[in-house]
């Protein structure tokens, strides 16, 4: 807890973003997919109203729900955070580390796994990445997401 709110205070300091941020990211919102075979990931975001971009994803395997996870985009304390519910998992807040046109990057050193979530908007889609440190190896997930109205 005192690494994420040293964090906190370091991006407030830093300027990185403000809680306008919110506005920025309107290119997230949206159905976004990755099918993988048998495996089928699906993020969803919500328009930013209110101030906060709501999401929610899913991963399905042989048709069957296996995973899924409540997040949300909001200036806390203004600073621009994402935060993650996980199933079966406490609550994860990740501010901003970085932002700029069609990208943005959340860290929190002191989470787990994993430690950096990251959004990029592409051509045909949006990429999603998250990394981190396990056991003293890096890892790291890739999704590489296409609008669910492109299927």
């Amino acid at each position: 807890m005192k690494g994420l709110l040293i964090a906190i205070g370091f991006a407030a300091l830093s300027g990185v973003a403000n809680a306008e941020g919110v506005g920025d990211l309107s290119w997230l919102t949206g159905c976004w997919v990755q099918a993988d075979g048998d495996r089928v990931v699906e993020e969803y975001w919500t328009t930013g109203s209110g101030g906060v971009l709501m999401g929610a994803g899913k991963t399905m395997r042989a048709g069957k729900l296996r995973n899924y996870e409540h997040m949300r985009i909001e200036a806390v304390a203004g600073v621009l955070t994402f935060t993650a519910i996980p199933l079966g998992q406490v609550e994860a807040s990740f501010p901003v580390k970085s932002q700029a046109e069609g990208e943005v990057v959340f860290e929190n050193l002191a989470h787990d796994f994993p430690q950096r979530v990251m959004y990029r908007k592409a051509q045909n889609g949006l990429l999603a990445r998250i990394e981190g440190v396990v056991n003293g190896q890096s890892r790291s997930v890739d999704f590489t997401y296409k609008s669910c109205n492109a299927n």
